[in-house]
């Protein structure tokens, strides 16, 4: 009966993880509402579930059979101010302009069997979570995140993550889980060139003579139409790596990896294209394109690897603080290369105009920059059956303006975390948790990015304009637990 039991728990697991879940802004900012309202500071404490990405070698403090299904819901408050304050080509419609995201709540469930023998030393666990996800929409036609990012998603899920733990000695455990996962990314922009008609009319007049030239100083008129990208790669692996040593009874001491996941992602792009561009497109001497044009799409992605190091420190019986230094290796994103198997309209227009960037790919400077991020947690348990807890983490932004856009929406983060923990007849625990993401004011200036506000023919689409943005996240996690 028990093995029967655990092939039903397993076969849950697997179909849990292969659902449609999503999590937050770049990284899941929680596994498990435990971690998540200790401020992520879990690294030395590492005693359920979630033990599989934080540490591994804390599923040895587990005892029997456990399971643990949980739902994290998040809500994104993102909203852009787009102010026109230098452009040469004439006036920017979008400026004076504020829109706000219009995404749903996303929904990411989270589930994890774990079984650690009575007398044993070693534990085996399985699980199911979304280390890192970004999902975030907004009215193609009206707001104005519609030229960079109207909708932009990117995330990796682990469907399957077989974890194992050893008890070397009474107080030294260590643990590996592997990682097995799905990634994707995507997302709709309309396209748009700064000043495309004074860049044409030259090359109009010169083909047809001053009679062809199309009106100066329109500015950003002239909307070329929309790329829609979708790819994914629906296996790849990352592997983590802990220890766990407690020297005293009231100290324990965690050390975590966890690699980095490479994808190779395959899809599509779809570029659609207006009556107008289309004519204009024919009138260069191009052949005239189709009105849409789907384009086999191949990227090699990196999801980055870490490194977590973590305290925990009983002052008394009931009260505890965590605290963790981790580090983030985003500098392995360079740059994004969309390849095509052909030549897009769009990059011949821009190539035809002088961007100087390939016909057949289209390659996005990132340069990001590694973080290294302070948890901390405090737990206090009120009653025998009650834990309060309360945590804080500063996630400071991995991209420099210089390179930031609507793609990447990410900005310095303070991270206010509370929940609880309640234990019923000692087999079945419910735990709660709240997160507050409060970012930081963020105003991207004129010709500060060459990915958004540069004067450039390709992938800039608010050259001449100052961008404003402001991000509210609010993370709600559930998790129920029973031990068999």
């Amino acid at each position: 009966m028990r093995l029967k039991k655990t092939i039903l728990l397993i076969a849950l697991i697997m179909l849990m993880g292969t659902s449609n879940g999503l999590a937050g802004v770049n990284d899941s900012f929680g596994i498990g509402p435990k971690a998540t309202a200790l401020g992520q500071a879990y690294t030395a404490y590492a005693d359920d579930f979630s033990a599989m990405h934080y540490n591994p070698a804390g599923l040895t403090q587990m005892k029997g059979l456990n399971l643990t299904v949980g739902l994290q819901v998040t809500d994104i408050d993102y909203e852009q101010t787009v102010n026109q304050t230098d452009f040469k080509y004439g006036a920017d419609p979008l400026d004076g302009t504020l829109s706000t995201n219009n995404s749903d709540l996303l929904y990411v469930p989270q589930i994890g069997l774990v079984y650690s023998p009575a007398g044993k030393r070693y534990a085996f666990g399985l699980g199911a979570y979304a280390p890192f996800g970004l999902h975030s929409w907004s009215d193609e036609n009206s707001s104005n995140f519609r030229y960079s990012a109207a909708e932009v998603y990117n995330n990796r899920i682990i469907y399957a993550a077989p974890t194992f733990a050893y008890r070397i000695k009474d107080t030294l455990s260590l643990g590996l889980s592997v990682g097995m996962g799905y990634s994707d990314q995507g997302g709709l922009a309309q396209l748009r060139i700064p000043g495309i008609e004074d860049r044409l009319n030259p090359i109009l007049e010169g083909l047809y003579g001053p009679a062809a030239t199309l009106p100066s100083g329109t500015g950003y008129a002239t909307t070329l139409g929309s790329m829609d990208i979708d790819i994914d790669d629906t296996f790849n692996l990352s592997a983590n790596l802990g220890v766990l040593w407690n020297p005293k009874d009231w100290l324990s001491l965690g050390i975590a990896y966890r690699s980095e996941s490479k994808s190779e992602m395959e899809g599509t792009t779809t570029f659609t294209y207006s009556q107008t561009t289309r004519q204009l497109i024919e009138s260069l001497g191009f052949p005239p394109p189709q009105a849409v044009e789907t384009l086999d799409t191949t990227m090699d992605f990196r999801h980055p690897q870490s490194l977590s190091f973590g305290t925990k420190i009983d002052i008394t019986e009931r009260f505890r603080l965590m605290f963790d230094l981790v580090w983030t290796d985003w500098s392995s994103r360079t740059e994004e290369i969309y390849a095509y198997d052909g030549d897009p309209t769009f990059l011949l227009l821009t190539a035809a105009l002088g961007s100087g960037e390939p016909t057949d790919r289209l390659v996005i400077k990132r340069d990001w920059n590694d973080t290294w991020e302070p948890h901390i947690g405090i737990e206090y348990q009120t009653l025998d059956w009650l834990a309060l807890r309360f945590g804080y983490h500063y996630r400071p932004s991995n991209i420099d303006k210089d390179t930031w856009d609507n793609m990447w929406p990410i900005i310095d983060y303070h991270i206010f975390s509370l929940g609880s923990g309640m234990v019923f007849e000692d087999r079945f625990t419910v735990d709660f948790a709240y997160s507050l993401l409060l970012g930081d004011d963020w105003d991207v200036k004129n010709g500060e990015s060459r990915n958004l506000t540069a004067d450039r023919i390709l992938y800039s689409p608010y050259a001449g304009d100052e961008v404003e943005v402001e991000t509210t996240v609010h993370n709600f996690m559930i998790a129920i637990s029973y031990r068999f």
